[in-house]
């Protein structure tokens, strides 16, 4: 027969967690930085707009861009290096293993 599962407590759960946090959080502190400069880069394509039609189209200031479309065009390759080393595009098998193995490892010392 089917052996019942033993019940977690919500302490032994937390101590789980917050063990598997402090041991990756390097790892995740790079993500959240990541993220954020993620973030703060998407941010640039909206202004550049703004600018482009409120300095270039209307004001006729064509100075303003090559200025322009280089911070556009550098903060899309920002953000596209920071989507790949944060991994949100995909994580790799190596990565997911490696989290796995962990986990398990982890799990298998509270049995």
């Amino acid at each position: 027969m089917a052996e019942q599962k033993k019940r977690l407590s919500l302490s032994s759960v937390r101590s789980d967690a917050k063990e598997l946090i402090w041991s990756h959080r390097y790892r995740l502190a790079l993500g959240m930085l990541l993220m954020i400069v993620n973030r703060l880069v998407g941010l640039v394509l909206p202004a550049s707009s703004k600018y482009l039609i409120d300095d270039v189209i209307i004001k006729h200031r064509s100075e303003l861009l090559v200025p322009l479309a280089l911070a556009a065009g550098g903060a899309t390759v920002v953000q596209a290096d920071a989507q790949e080393r944060a991994g949100t595009h995909r994580a790799s098998p190596h990565t997911l293993f490696r989290f796995n193995a962990d986990r398990h490892t982890h799990l298998a010392h509270h049995d």
